[in-house]
């Protein structure tokens, strides 16, 4: 946890210097340097959503303790001022979000977590730098986008650590067959498709692949399809309600992977 607070704090300093050197204006000195934060407070992603906004207002005390950023326009360090938006772990809701700290909030920067992917767009065309902690989503940096920033492991880096592990066990007792339990999110498409992608080229045969939508409260027709297909593993990335859910599941219908 501290150790992912400190990453959180050093990712926002950089930021912070680039978007203040580069958006604050010669005159007059302003009072704060607003940044907004699009943050999932509540819903499913909360509980990345509140370490995220610990990392960021312990940031912001202890920059401000020190006066706040230099800024060289004004001779003059200025404090921060943290202005913190919910987004309920709604994609979208992060769009608005962004929208209105930039309209109503005049924010030089924009930060947050995985959740605020769907607000790229809005960086680039407000040309506010973001920065997104805890943000797996590769597609966004593909695009050759300018205004965003995402210090964090990407699909295709996760599906090859999830098949490095597979591959250290021992040839037989290894699983050979795999079953895709694919959550019908942008990320968790992509993951799905990075994971496969991965697993065939490694040898792996993939015997089973199943869409299931977000807060689903029955996984059973995916878990009868791996098992009677002889899915020797299952790979998925579901939120955390939905992965609890599935694996309590799994139990109640014996069905027991060598590795999930």
């Amino acid at each position: 946890m501290k150790t992912r607070l400190l990453s959180y704090w050093v990712c926002w300093l950089i930021l912070l210097q680039i978007a203040v050197c580069g958006a604050m204006a010669a005159s007059p000195t302003p009072q704060t340097i607003p940044v907004g934060a699009c943050i999932s407070m509540s819903g499913p992603y909360s509980n990345l959503g509140g370490q995220a906004k610990a990392g960021y207002e312990i940031a912001t005390e202890d920059i401000n303790r020190t006066g706040g950023i230099f800024v060289k326009e004004y001779g003059k360090k200025i404090p921060l001022e943290l202005i913190i938006q919910d987004t309920e772990s709604v994609p979208m809701k992060a769009v608005s979000s962004m929208e209105w700290l930039y309209t109503s909030k005049k924010v030089v920067a924009y930060i947050g977590e995985g959740n605020m992917v769907n607000g790229q767009a809005v960086a680039e065309k407000n040309k506010i730098p973001a920065l997104a902690v805890a943000s797996p989503h590769q597609a966004p940096h593909d695009r050759g986008l300018r205004y965003w920033f995402a210090p964090f492991s990407k699909s295709p880096d996760t599906a090859k650590t999830i098949l490095d592990v597979l591959d250290t066990i021992p040839a037989e007792k290894r699983p050979k067959t795999v079953a895709s339990f694919e959550e019908q999110s942008d990320w968790a498409i992509e993951q799905a498709e990075a994971l496969k992608k991965e697993a065939v080229k490694r040898g792996y045969k993939v015997v089973v692949a199943e869409k299931y939508p977000r807060i689903t409260k029955d996984f059973s027709s995916l878990i009868m399809a791996a098992k009677n297909a002889g899915a020797e593993a299952v790979f998925s990335a579901p939120i955390a309600p939905d992965g609890m859910t599935m694996m309590r599941q799994m139990k109640e219908l014996d069905y027991n992977p060598k590795a999930v």
